[in-house]
């Protein structure tokens, strides 16, 4: 319902503001559900307590009943040597996988979220050792981004980004970009658990954005770059325009791929000399294409040192994958500096508004949890953003680029 809403205003406030969405730009940020970041001892103590108090008293140990105490908790994560914490930690991850174990043949205690979340736990922490039936404690290395990071928050995961570590969730915002529009304002919202991938958002979003708001252009940043996400935006109409690629340049004596005529990205159609191949061929299944070209020709060509053909006994090979391919177009597009400027300044832009988001609508830490609760909250909040962009454009608060020209039709907000 709520999104329902969100897209029924994106077109009521396109209309009144007459705002032009051919140029778009996309951007992600983290934010957080309502708890607490903990490290793996003070994890495990909340799982199992949850876990624990879940449980009839008359089932449980002694030793069980301990973990109750108010006390236990302050000796337990405060009154601790560094030496003693694995240890500890380990004690309480055995101590869960024997709950987990009491409790596996109760259906009505298994349908309990407090046991989910500890059985989870226990699966994603630990290895068991059948023979001495103890848990090991799994190494840091080992735990996936997407692991319980909250007792509170079965959704909530992991993510490192621009050096700095984020549990939650990650918004993916879309914005209007054109240099015409008295304002922008945000056309899609995507929220997910925050070990989702840029690439996976943007896809999804580009099939909703161009059958609500069509676009001809994307500007996006690097952690946005798959092969496969080119050929999709292509495929709808829409370019994309990167300010910078993830991964490192391959630095090479040889020619770039991109001096051979090649078509699509699937057909060779001549080397740099303008010479036709004998066959050439596209495994789509591979994602390989290649080209054989006349050894004859190749062996006496002035660029035979530099170019990347393989030379055979009865001819010579180019063999390239069609993700090298669009890579190295799209790094050759960034590395000229006319472009990658306009790119950067089509997109940064963006940020601020991701800034917005947190500054003035608090979604930098939100008061509720779970994905459901977070996506129908930053519904509300990109709505909020939106129509504070309007009353801008209403009292004439409107971008300096604009402002020069007159007679803008600003329109009358209608009930909705």
């Amino acid at each position: 319902m709520i999104f329902q809403q969100f897209e029924t205003l994106v077109q009521h406030f396109i209309e009144v503001a007459q705002l032009d969405t051919d140029e778009q730009r996309m951007d992600s940020t983290q934010i957080m559900s309502n708890i607490k970041r903990a490290g793996r001892l003070a994890l495990a103590y909340d799982v199992l307590l949850q876990g624990i108090k879940a449980c009839p008293l008359e089932i449980l140990s002694s030793e069980f009943k301990e973990v109750l105490d108010p006390h236990y908790k302050t000796n337990l994560l405060y009154k601790l040597k560094d030496t003693e914490a694995s240890s500890r930690l380990e004690k309480l991850l055995n101590l869960g996988g024997e709950l987990s174990q009491l409790v596996k043949d109760n259906l009505e205690l298994q349908g309990r979220l407090e046991i989910q979340v500890l059985v989870r736990f226990i699966k994603e922490q630990t290895v068991h050792d059948d023979e001495r039936n103890v848990w090991l404690t799994k190494e840091n290395k080992d735990i996936t981004a997407s692991s319980l990071q909250s007792a509170f928050d079965a959704e909530a995961t992991y993510r490192k980004k621009a050096g700095k570590s984020h549990v939650g969730f990650v918004v993916n915002l879309t914005e209007t970009c054109a240099d015409n529009n008295p304002v922008q304002i945000v056309t899609d919202y995507q929220v997910e658990p925050n070990s989702t991938n840029d690439v996976k958002m943007a896809g999804e979003s580009l099939e909703k954005l161009q059958g609500t708001t069509p676009m001809n252009d994307l500007y996006v940043d690097g952690g946005y770059y798959s092969s496969d996400l080119v050929k999709k935006a292509e495929g709808q109409g829409v370019q994309l325009h990167y300010t910078d690629m993830t991964g490192r340049n391959v630095t090479s004596n040889k020619l770039p791929y991109n001096v051979f005529n090649i078509e699509h990205f699937e057909r060779i159609l001549s080397c740099p000399k303008l010479q036709e191949p004998l066959r050439s061929n596209f495994d789509s299944k591979s994602g390989i294409l290649s080209a054989h070209f006349d050894l004859n020709v190749c062996t006496p060509c002035p660029f035979k040192d530099q170019c990347p053909v393989k030379f055979h006994k009865k001819d010579t090979v180019l063999r390239v994958s069609q993700k090298s391919l669009m890579a190295e177009n799209t790094r050759l597009i960034l590395m000229d500096k006319k472009d990658r400027s306009e790119n950067g300044s089509k997109r940064a832009a963006i940020e601020g508004t991701n800034s917005a988001f947190k500054r003035a609508h608090g979604a930098g830490k939100l008061k509720v949890r779970g994905l459901v609760r977070c996506s129908l909250v930053m519904g509300l909040k990109t709505i909020a953003h939106n129509f504070h962009q309007i009353v801008r454009l209403l009292q004439g608060d409107t971008r300096q680029k604009c402002r020069k020209n007159a007679g803008l039709h600003q329109g009358t907000l209608a009930t909705i």
